[in-house]
């Protein structure tokens, strides 16, 4: 077999054994981990390579890693993370980038054939393997004699059994054999296929969710005594109240805030000496005489103002809490005891001498939800203390709907 169909054989040979171990190499999985520093995310999305809005991967908080599909290992990669509080609202990308893990592998290019010397045929022709090229070398003595453009040529020697006629040159030259030189690539050894990466995610900078509100709140409801000294009215107390109400007055923070209410209330007293007393025996138990025939007949209406701080912790933008807690003036038509009438008249309420006066204690816990900025509802859990000969403590739920202003 020729020789150099040989040497090219064995190139060939080599290229496809090492290319698909070189190919394999590039391939390589990366595990990025980070960490929670915020004890409110709940949230955390990721993407690789990019920060295209529908190409991110939403996870949970407990959720502290990401292995990727098999890359590229000859270019670099990066990771952008972020996090969130409701799942809505995102923080900026923490990147964490990973270098070149494998260096492109550089195309083998063979070089330029070393051509060696044989001493020259006595005519001045060259003979070679399959070569037809004219190489000009220099003259092999100073004695040489070029030869005409149609040189004869006496007795040629052959180098190999089957000589190849050539072109004459003006110049005698040695004739030459090129040896094709391959340099073998070296073996790439393969890297571990998996890279810890760690990706610290940049700090949350939370949207703040306290704003500013003002509502007109409508609130019915019913309070039940618990602890009555005098018990002269029945235990369960049913009422409505109008309030104007702010909230976030004054902010702390993102979540927190101070507001303010002022309202005008009504409750209705029924008259019930001896209908449930209130002692240790039955102080948790539920007894009324509202649902009594002829209940109505001695009913004792009551108003008055109230004014209390709020203190407010919003979930969301829609969601939040708030403590409420100040006092009331009572003012009423009806005498709720002996001690609290006060002379004088109202006209057009009641031509009754006397006006029944006292004041009290408020609290509740609300929670709120508004379903748009105009409109909103409640629930409270509320309490009552009231001053005066009756010393009466009282706890109450109420439901409410609130008018945005």
């Amino acid at each position: 077999m020729n020789i150099r169909i040989k040497r090219i054989l064995g190139l060939i040979c080599a290229i496809a054994i090492l290319f698909p171990a070189i190919i394999m190499a590039r391939s390589v999985a990366i595990t990025w981990d980070w960490f929670l520093n915020d004890p409110e995310v709940t949230y955390f999305r990721y993407q690789l390579d990019g920060e295209n809005e529908e190409g991110w991967t939403v996870v949970n908080a407990d959720v502290f890693a990401y292995t990727s599909d098999p890359v590229d290992g000859t270019v670099p990669h990066a990771l952008y993370l972020q996090q969130s509080y409701d799942g809505v609202l995102w923080s900026a990308s923490a990147v964490s980038g990973v270098d070149i893990l494998f260096p492109p592998v550089e195309e083998v290019i063979p070089e330029k054939p070393v051509v060696e010397s044989v001493p020259p045929t006595s005519s001045g022709v060259l003979a070679s393997e399959g070569s037809a090229e004219t190489v000009e070398a220099a003259p092999v003595s100073p004695d040489v004699v070029p030869v005409s453009e149609e040189p004869v040529a006496e007795n040629p020697v052959a180098v190999e059994p089957v000589a190849v006629e050539a072109p004459a040159v003006e110049d005698s030259a040695p004739a030459t054999e090129p040896t094709p030189v391959v340099d073998t690539p070296e073996e790439v050894k393969p890297v571990a296929s998996v890279t810890t990466v760690a990706a610290v995610p940049a700090k949350v900078v939370a949207k703040p969710v306290n704003a500013l509100a003002k509502s007109l709140d409508i609130k019915v409801g019913a309070s039940y005594a618990i602890f009555d000294e005098v018990g002269a009215y029945d235990r369960l107390v049913p009422g409505a109240d109008l309030t104007w109400r702010l909230d976030n007055g004054l902010k702390l923070g993102n979540r927190f805030g101070v507001g303010l209410q002022v309202g005008i209330f009504y409750d209705a007293y029924l008259k019930s000496a001896s209908a449930t007393p209130v002692v240790e025996a039955n102080r948790f138990k539920f007894e009324t005489n509202w649902f009594k025939t002829g209940a109505g007949t001695t009913l004792h209406h009551v108003y008055g103002i109230s004014l209390a701080p709020r203190f407010s912790f919003a979930f969301s933008e829609k969601t939040s809490l708030s403590l409420v807690g100040g006092g009331r003036i009572i003012f009423s038509t009806d005498a709720l005891s002996g001690s609290e009438l006060i002379p004088g008249r109202i006209p057009l309420i009641s031509q009754k001498p006397f006006v029944g006066l006292n004041y009290g204690l408020i609290g509740s816990l609300e929670l709120r939800h508004n379903f748009s900025k105009g409109f909103g509802i409640g629930l409270g859990l509320d309490y009552d203390y009231l001053f005066g000969a009756n010393a009466r403590h009282s706890f109450g739920a109420s439901l409410f709907m609130g008018i945005g202003l």
